[in-house]
Formats: structure tokens, sequence, C-alpha cells
């Protein structure tokens, strides 16, 4: 959201933020504020106003019964699924009161519930839906085969459809993945548009872009670290430290006892069966941590083990900014093209590959470092908001 939300305020546009708070799944925004309190003035200083909109804890349902419940899902799945964005419950009028006074020519929803609601507010002003992921799908992933219940196959797939329809409906669609940017243009006439995250640079000492042999050899470890970056509370992180864990680190286990794995962020919703797992030797978690730069070593090498084509969108290239030495599933960068295996990162087929990959690159540190250099220097090509404005400029022309 923030990428997407500067690349709007340094495109010229007149900016207006409303943000949809709820207290019981803000995810900490109030308490990021405190913490952050240079980022929030940021923020703030590109948007000549804003509003913020209190959705209501206890959202209000009719009385009715199952078959009638039944029918009204059938008949319209977006007023069942996200009852928030009901008439009946005052979210929408307040959303329109805030349209009339803004008076805006475009409506930018970040993510789901957002374009959900601007959507049924029938406002009259077009929408660009800001696509984070196929919601739909990633709730099948983290249900898991065992609980994918006839009830839950339903509503999966009134979601699927509730999705769709919206993405056909609004003006554009904005997504951080080219692989979904296709599937949006399969399913919609409007404009579909993929623009990667981007990141400010970190500073990295010693780091040389060009040459990459130019790196001091003192800014890496011979016995690289293997590292998984991400915290437990987002389905891919979750489901593919445990895969990893299961089928990757006993073969890095058995090696000569060099290759330490790193989990490097919150554990906070880890699955239980997860914490043993991580309580063997060799395995070190930092939990959350607030400077990267302490943790990230230049030329580490950085395990995606997530097997599926979504997600991974904002990781990858934050990984590439720190000079990481990236290996991914190749369903796990599908959405990003600017990733070449043996260029800029390794690129394995599943699983069963990562550990030998992962054991050939730790025995070689010249390749590690090639690796990590070019790693950053896509990073800087691609994934910086200085290189992508030019492109996003030239699609809100094509909207005007």
């Amino acid at each position: 959201m923030y990428s997407r939300l500067e690349l709007l305020a340094h495109s010229g546009v007149d900016l207006t933020l409303l943000l949809l708070s709820a207290r019981s799944a803000s995810f900490g925004f109030d308490q990021y504020v405190e913490d952050q309190p240079e980022v929030w003035a940021r923020v703030r200083s590109w948007c000549s106003g804003q509003h913020r909109l209190e959705l209501p804890a206890a959202v209000v349902r009719p009385r009715r019964s199952r078959g009638r419940h039944a029918v009204s899902l059938f008949r319209d799945p977006a007023r069942e699924l996200f009852p928030v964005a009901n008439e009946d419950n005052g979210v929408t009028a307040e959303f329109r009161h805030i349209v009339r006074q803004v008076q805006p020519d475009l409506i930018w929803a970040e993510n789901l519930v957002p374009a959900v609601l601007a959507d049924r507010s029938r406002s009259g002003v077009p929408i660009i839906y800001g696509h984070h992921d196929w919601i739909w799908r990633v709730i099948g992933l983290n249900q898991g085969k065992r609980g994918r219940t006839w009830g839950f196959k339903i509503t999966s797939r009134l979601l699927k459809g509730v999705e769709e329809s919206l993405v056909r409906r609004v003006r554009a669609c904005v997504t951080s993945s080219a692989h979904e940017a296709a599937q949006v243009r399969g399913l919609s006439s409007g404009l579909a548009a993929h623009f990667p995250l981007t990141y400010d640079p970190v500073a990295l000492a010693g780091v040389e872009i060009e040459p990459c042999n130019t790196v001091p050899l003192n800014t890496t470890s011979s016995s690289a670290r293997v590292v998984h970056l991400g915290g437990m509370k987002t389905v891919a992180n979750r489901i593919g430290l445990e895969r990893f864990v299961d089928v990757v680190q006993p073969s890095l286990s058995a090696s000569d006892g060099t290759a330490e794995l790193w989990v490097v962020g919150s554990l906070d919703g880890i699955p239980d069966t997860l914490v043993p797992k991580l309580r063997q030797t060799g395995i070190t978690c930092t939990g959350f941590v607030p400077d990267l730069g302490s943790v990230l070593r230049p030329h580490d090498v950085q395990v995606v083990p997530w097997e599926h084509a979504t997600g991974y969108r904002s990781r990858i290239p934050l990984l590439l900014n720190y000079a990481q030495v990236v290996v991914s599933t190749r369903a796990a960068v599908t959405g990003l093209p600017e990733l070449s295996s043996g260029e800029n990162c390794v690129l394995v087929e599943d699983l069963e590959e990562m550990g030998p990959a992962v054991l050939e690159l730790l025995a070689a540190e010249p390749r590690r470092r090639k690796l990590g250099c070019a790693a950053r220097a896509t990073s800087l090509e691609h994934f910086t908001r200085e290189a992508v404005q030019p492109r996003f400029d030239r699609f809100l022309a094509e909207l005007r």
C-alpha cells in the first residue's frame, strides 16, 4: 500500500487518503503510527486531505432462516460475504458522503474489502482496484485439503465469483504480479497493469555493484548463512517454512554442519506442528527484527520454499535490495519476470532440488558474491520508486 501511495504522490495528482479502520483487525496500525512517526508524517505530507472511516465492531445481519440465507448467498454473494459493505450498516452511506465532499475523479481502492465497499457504494466514480492476491485462493491454500468441507468449497467458489466480477466492473486493476495481471486481462476488457513493489535502496557497507569482483571479502563470510525471512502470520511464510524444515533441512543438517538456518521474523501465528521442528540444532530464530540490516548480510542464501504461483510479491524485491542470494521455487516467482535463474537468483522446480542447490552455493563463495551483486543491481534497476515511476505515470495518462 505504501509503495503505491508513494507512486501516486509523485505522479502529480491531488491525493486524499481515506483509511478504513477496524480495531479488531488493524494488524497494529495505530501502534505502527506511534512507533514510526516519521513514516506517517511522510504519508500525510503526500495527501491534501485525510479521512478515517470506522467500521462497525459487530456487523448487523438480518435474522433469517438457513434457507433464506442460502438463497441470498447465491443471489448476492457479495452482500453475504462482505456484510460491512451493505447499506444497513451505514458504512456505504458514510463512504458516499466522503466521496461527495472530496469529489474525486478516480477512487483507488487498495485490497479487496475497500474495493468491494467502493463498488457497492455506487458513487458513480470510476474505481482502480489495487489487487493484492486472489483471496479465495490464499484462503484455500491456508485451509489445506483436510479442511475443505463442502461448505468451505461452496463459499470459496462464491468468493472467487465476487473477486472476478469485481475485476470486470472496475475501470482498471493494478497488481504487483505479472502473472496475475495476465489473469486479470483474461477476465476483463478494462486496463490491467503490473507494477512491482518498490523500496528505497538500503545502505550496504563495502558492497560495490559494478564490477562484482571488486566486492571486499570481509563483507561476507565463507560460511554463509541460510536464511528464511518472513513472519508466521503470512500464509506463504508459515506453510513454506514448515515444508522447508521437513523436506530440505535434513539434507542441510546431514552436511558438514556449517549450514546454519536463520529464521527471521515474528513467530506470532506459528502452527503448533512447526514449533518443535524449529528447536532442532542448527536453527536460530531471531523473532521480529526492526532493522533487517542487522541480520541480512550481503550474499547470504535466502530460501523461498513456497510451492504455489501466488504470494511473495513484496518479500523478494526486499531480499534483492539486501544483496541476498535468493534460492526459490519457480512457482513462487511466477509474477516477477525480472528474476532469471543463474543471473540474479537460483530457481528450482521443487523442494527436492532446493537442498542440493543450497549446498552448492554454500561451497562456492565467488558465485554467491556474483549472484548477490546481480540481485542488488536488479533491485536498483527494477524495484525502486524512481525506476517504476515513468511507467506508472504512463498508466495514469492512459486512464485519463
